[in-house]
């Protein structure tokens, strides 16, 4: 357990130098890093990573904006020796709201990548 405590913690500073704090958060690597090690056990599933942003924005930006959160998920996966092939990913933008409202907590919770086993 400690081991994977460490891990994680080395994680979330590579992470956070890497892409922003913006990008992911401590509890989002912890479930990242489970995620690798779960393909990494399971190889003949494949996944795919949803991209979502808050309703703030034009549809195009908001486009953009999952696309750029599901590919920073994915390069994290890569990165954790998930062959990219396993690994597509699709963006939403706005149209799939996790969290109704017009908030900051609500925009929070719907700025987001889901993964889902394919």
């Amino acid at each position: 357990m400690r081991q994977v405590r460490r891990e994680l913690q080395r994680e979330e500073r590579i992470v956070e130098r890497e892409r922003g704090a913006d990008v992911h958060t401590e509890r989002g690597i912890g479930r990242q890093f489970q995620q690798a090690a779960w393909l990494a056990q399971w190889k003949q599933n494949n996944v795919q990573i949803a991209g979502n942003a808050d309703e703030r924005g034009t549809s195009e930006y908001n486009i953009a904006l999952g696309a750029k959160r599901a590919n920073a998920a994915r390069s994290y996966l890569v990165a954790k020796g998930v062959a990219a092939t396993r690994i597509s990913t699709i963006s939403f933008g706005k149209d799939r709201p996790v969290a109704l409202g017009s908030n900051d907590e609500a925009w929070s919770q719907n700025r987001n990548a889901i993964t889902s086993v394919r």
